[in-house]
């Protein structure tokens, strides 16, 4: 499939033999390189950092006219240390398997078609050591990801704030895992997108984030996502898995069934809510049923007692106060504002 490189013969020389490139003395390892080639060794960018540097930066693998860099992880890097990186990275499996470890050392195993999106900052090891293991990474700058896959989100959506705060740090997760099987079109676009690195042209910087684009619009469109956050207490949480939930069951959840729904105390539950969206429990419902009763007001042939009853309000007094402090109008101004709008689009055609 992919024929061995020479930093790779290097990179499992020393896996086989048990050597760690960064206990051993310079002479040392030039002994170990001269059977394969001392220069080859330096072309990986990982070894042109000091020991010392647990920080990639943006430009060890993004050109400064470019905004992506698309590589072929070398199969065995050796990384003894946890790092981090002050860019966005997804990592794809291609082939084979490999092992993601996290901030808290808790180890995920990443097969055929998995693709992780990981948020900077995110101290975390990555492991391919088997001759099988094609992976592909991507890294992109914060400034890119946010016009290409941030703007494809739905700001006043929970998830979504969520999701951005989770990729720009405001909140302790790590990870996001899109699972994508056997997708062909996705193995095909990593293909097409290292080719187009190593021919880089003067339209390259153009077509690489044109490929970008097409693949955060795909995800978003075709697979749903899991987003897994750590803390050094408790195994990973599924957020994303807990706001569907309570997204899903509006109408009659109750705080007490939605901790018990997730084996968690009232009061953690409450506090992890909190820590990990930045809001509390009663008002990520109120969001919830808000947006939900948007979506319905623009049904003429819904009315609004049953919108209220729909959304989880046992009166329609309640519901219209909590719409109007949430958007300052009324649900039937609402309903009158998207009419009018709904007349204007069909004049403009």
């Amino acid at each position: 499939m992919f024929e061995m490189t020479t930093i790779e013969k290097i990179y499992k020389y020393l896996f086989e033999n048990h050597i760690n490139s960064d206990d051993i003395s310079p002479k040392e390892l030039s002994d170990v390189l001269k059977q394969f080639g001392e220069d080859e060794f330096q072309s990986d960018p990982v070894q042109n950092l000091s020991r010392d540097n647990t920080t990639y930066p943006e430009n060890l693998f993004i050109q400064s006219h470019s905004d992506i860099a698309v590589v072929r992880r070398p199969r065995y890097r050796p990384h003894h240390k946890m790092h981090q990186h002050d860019f966005i990275e997804i990592t794809y499996v291609y082939h084979g398997i490999c092992t993601f470890i996290g901030p808290n050392h808790d180890k995920v195993s990443l097969k055929k078609g998995d693709l992780l999106l990981l948020a900077t900052n995110t101290k975390h090891q990555l492991h391919t050591d088997a001759d099988d293991s094609i992976v592909f990474h991507i890294a992109i700058r914060r400034s890119t990801f946010d016009k290409a896959f941030i703007t494809l989100l739905d700001s006043q959506d929970v998830l979504s704030q969520f999701f951005s705060r989770v990729i720009y740090g405001s909140t302790p997760a790590s990870y996001v895992l899109f699972e994508l099987t056997d997708d062909k079109k996705i193995s095909n676009l990593f293909l097409e997108m290292t080719h187009e690195m190593e021919q880089f042209d003067n339209t390259s910087r153009r077509m690489l984030n044109i490929y970008f684009e097409w693949l955060c619009v795909y995800l978003i469109r075709s697979y749903d996502y899991k987003i897994w956050i750590e803390n050094l207490q408790s195994p990973p949480k599924d957020m994303v898995k807990i706001l569907n939930y309570m997204r899903d069951n509006i109408k009659s959840i109750t705080l007490k069934e939605t901790a018990r729904a997730f084996n968690y105390s009232k009061s953690y539950f409450c506090k992890i809510i909190k820590r990990y969206t930045g809001k509390t429990y009663g008002s990520i419902i109120t969001e919830l049923r808000m947006q939900k009763s948007c979506e319905l007001l623009k049904n003429e042939q819904i009315s609004i007692e049953e919108i209220a009853s729909i959304v989880g309000y046992e009166d329609v007094s309640s519901f219209y106060r909590s719409f109007k402090r949430t958007y300052h109008i009324t649900p039937s101004q609402f309903q009158q504002q998207n009419k009018a709008k709904a007349e204007i689009n069909n004049l403009s055609k």
